[in-house]
């Protein structure tokens, strides 16, 4: 069970006879009178939304307490590289990867919350790729999502602004680095901003 209108608001329910209903509800209307907008970084998307609560099926990895999560950020229609999540339920570290699942050698977390194991690559990989370039078309920048699970891909989101934009690559160069894989658009002669289309 999850909010539509706000970010980590989220009930995993492995059991629906053990929901203390109650408390269950009384969390929904918390989350129900709290704007993702005001709440935290400011994400213009978030700011007219209506508040929602809905129902997705719980996706499960035989042998794993949560899933790896595949992000693939993508520059004009082009996947650069892949953020990897694991074990968001217990220890929840991430890396960054090329698309050979090479680890690269920048960050955005501290040392203690980095991948620091060799992750497998799933058979997948190639097509989870395509995909996400598919969906990544005419967009100057989108992270793409996806799990692999089961032998199944499963879309998880779109992103425009990953952590509300705000968070910086270690070792500061990479910042650079990344961020001349983006070509914003010229302000228009005399403009002191660009309008939104």
């Amino acid at each position: 069970l999850k909010a539509t209108h706000s970010s980590s608001h989220n009930l995993i329910v492995h059991d629906k006879s053990k929901v203390d209903q109650f408390k269950a509800k009384k969390k929904f209307l918390k989350w129900l009178r709290t704007n993702q907008y005001y709440r935290t970084g400011q994400e213009w998307a978030y700011k007219n939304i209506r508040p929602r609560i809905i129902a997705e099926k719980l996706l499960k990895e035989e042998g794993q307490s949560s899933l790896v999560d595949y992000k693939f950020y993508c520059f004009k229609g082009v996947a650069k590289f892949i953020e990897i999540h694991l074990d968001r339920a217990e220890n929840h570290k991430r890396a960054f990867y090329d698309l050979n699942l090479e680890k690269l050698p920048f960050r955005n977390v501290s040392l203690k919350k980095s991948i620091d194991k060799e992750v497998e690559k799933p058979k997948a990989l190639g097509e989870m790729i395509m995909l996400a370039e598919v969906l990544a078309d005419k967009f100057p920048f989108v992270r793409v999502d996806f799990y692999y699970v089961q032998s199944k891909i499963i879309f998880g989101e779109m992103t425009f602004y990953p952590s509300d934009g705000r968070k910086d690559f270690y070792p500061e160069e990479y910042n650079k680095i990344v961020g001349s894989y983006m070509d914003l658009p010229n302000t228009p002669k005399g403009a002191k901003k660009i309008k939104q289309i």
